[in-house]
């Protein structure tokens, strides 16, 4: 069993685990469900086409970003002293929420059974309140359109805190998540062998893509 993901920076983390390959489509800047989903849409389409049939599944995580920003419309919020928890920007959220729908539309008429929606993982706590509502209406959509959806929430956060062992810093979670992850694959019937040697089924396929050997992680190449 082997799994593409394939989102923002948070796609790194997935490369921790030889069942996942991670690609990078761009840093939550330019790649998100505020103002850049368009990108989104554009390496999806681009992407998805050459490694459908490479992968069992392709599991998707974005929308960490939206989190941060709707705080006071800065995606740096976590450089400052701000300390302040449960902001919510109704506008953001419902905005983000719908442009996320339409990302999962596209990939779901490209890939179909082989989606599956992580929900992002947000480990920053001014953040939370919205990752929580955001979640919720990700999933009841992901239900009603019959798509796998998984969220580890309920194992990392607490009281709207996330602890710093399962931090690489302020916003990007580390390896100690992925145990989380498969277990809610598993949830999903999903098995996997997360021992299994990392095979890279596309080889055919690796001139069309830059290796990141720091982060361990696919670029399509421009």
């Amino acid at each position: 069993m082997n799994i593409s993901v394939l989102g923002d920076s948070h796609s790194r983390v997935f490369s921790n685990a030889n069942v996942f390959t991670s690609f990078f489509l761009g840093p939550g800047m330019t790649f998100n469900l505020i103002e850049k989903t368009d990108n989104i849409k554009k390496g999806l389409r681009h992407i998805l086409p050459l490694i459908k049939n490479e992968f069992n599944y392709h599991m998707l995580i974005f929308g960490e970003p939206s989190s941060r920003y709707q705080i006071k419309k800065d995606f740096y919020i976590h450089k400052t002293n701000f300390k302040d928890i449960n902001r919510l920007d109704e506008k953001i959220l419902k905005e983000s929420t719908e442009k996320y729908k339409e990302v999962i539309n596209i990939c779901n008429e490209l890939i179909g059974e082989k989606l599956i929606i992580c929900a992002p993982i947000v480990v920053y706590n001014p953040a939370l309140l919205f990752s929580e509502k955001f979640n919720e209406i990700i999933k009841d959509y992901c239900v009603d359109k019959q798509i796998n959806f998984i969220d580890i929430s309920d194992k990392i956060v607490k009281d709207y805190s996330v602890e710093k062992k399962y931090k690489s810093d302020p916003i990007h979670a580390n390896s100690e998540i992925i145990p989380f992850i498969i277990e809610k694959l598993k949830e999903k019937n999903i098995n996997i062998n997360s021992d299994i040697e990392k095979k890279y089924g596309f080889k055919e396929l690796k001139s069309k893509f830059i290796y990141n050997k720091k982060f361990k992680t696919y670029l399509l190449k421009q």
